[in-house]
């Protein structure tokens, strides 16, 4: 940790409170939720335990009849599991092809021109693949339908129409979100949505989030693991919201605060995991230490991406990821045992 940072930091943070930010998130206005209209315990419908989840890291998707899960344990980066056979395939395997990936991020599933295809960012190789899960389960092989080279420093990104957002960090712009465009790699708009204070590049996975691309690639949702919010980053204007309940656990100025003054990530735990529909927001939640996850039961937290809290669920189940299918009312989730549990929310 760098201390002339760390000391510009501490300057910096009577100022953030006399400017009276109520949030971390400096961009767009905030939204308090009230009361859901549903609010009850769900309980699992059927329960998996196969071999096949062996390595499960997290959900990324479901559909009616199949699950794809992260599994870079296995020496694969995701794995397509049939729900009907259990047959399964694992796609992008390390070292074996061109179309390897070290380390590749979950980005996004697509829908375009009848594909499903599923956005992968390519960290060591500095680039953003797209699969096609069809074409791919066909061929038993990982079938890369397009493949675009980032800007530099970018972490995380998506395929955005026609254009790339990434997540760039330690830039000129410190930390940013960034819209550009594919074939030139034209800056068309920079985000600097925790602002511009150096301590947001020396504590960058204070700001850490659960990131995902609303399906109509209009906005981007970020479910804050060490904040007690979800904020929305508009992608084609600046309706930019921050939405937390009526009361925080924990405020973002005191939870800046402590991690400055112990030089040192806090201990919340917010936001898990989650997952995105065009109509809602599925936060998986803890609202805890890190310490008391093991003895904490996570909820789903269900807004609207205008900030509504429409439902919260209650689970009994240590859930770590969870993925809507596209029916619109079959929840999965899975524990970090690597036990799948299917729930419906219709009960």
């Amino acid at each position: 940790m760098k201390n002339k940072s760390i000391l510009l930091a501490l300057f910096l943070l009577p100022l953030l409170s006399c400017n009276n930010h109520q949030s971390v998130y400096v961009i767009g206005k905030r939204v308090v939720s009230s009361s859901p209209k549903i609010e009850k315990v769900l309980t699992p419908v059927s329960v998996l335990d196969k071999p096949d989840l062996l390595g499960a890291l997290g959900l990324v998707f479901a559909t009616d009849s199949a699950l794809v899960i992260s599994t870079n344990k296995t020496g694969y980066v995701f794995r397509v599991i049939n729900l009907k056979d259990y047959e399964t395939l694992d796609l992008l395997p390390v070292g074996r092809g061109p179309d390897e990936a070290v380390i590749g991020a979950f980005s996004g599933i697509r829908k375009e021109e009848g594909k499903t295809l599923l956005d992968v960012t390519a960290l060591n190789e500095e680039c953003l693949l797209s699969i096609d899960l069809d074409a791919s389960i066909k061929a038993q092989r990982t079938v890369v339908v397009d493949k675009e080279n980032l800007l530099p420093e970018s972490w995380l990104s998506f395929f955005v129409k026609k254009d790339i957002l990434s997540m760039v960090i330690a830039d000129e712009d410190l930390y940013s979100f960034k819209l550009y465009s594919r074939d030139d790699h034209r800056i068309q708009k920079t985000e600097q949505v925790f602002g511009n204070d150096p301590f947001v590049v020396d504590f960058q996975p204070q700001f850490e989030s659960v990131r995902r691309i609303k399906p109509d690639q209009t906005k981007l949702c970020m479910m804050m693991g060490r904040f007690d919010e979800v904020n929305i980053l508009d992608l084609d204007g600046s309706n930019h919201l921050s939405i937390s309940l009526a009361k925080k656990r924990r405020e973002d100025a005191k939870i800046i605060s402590a991690m400055l003054s112990g030089h040192e990530l806090t201990d919340d735990v917010y936001y898990w995991n989650g997952c995105v529909t065009d109509e809602e927001i599925y936060g998986l939640y803890y609202g805890c230490s890190s310490l008391d996850m093991d003895n904490v039961r996570p909820t789903i937290r269900v807004f609207s991406w205008e900030g509504v809290l429409r439902a919260i669920y209650h689970l009994e189940e240590p859930l770590t990821s969870i993925a809507l299918a596209e029916d619109g009312h079959t929840l999965y989730g899975l524990t970090e045992e690597e036990v799948l549990y299917r729930y419906d929310l219709r009960q």
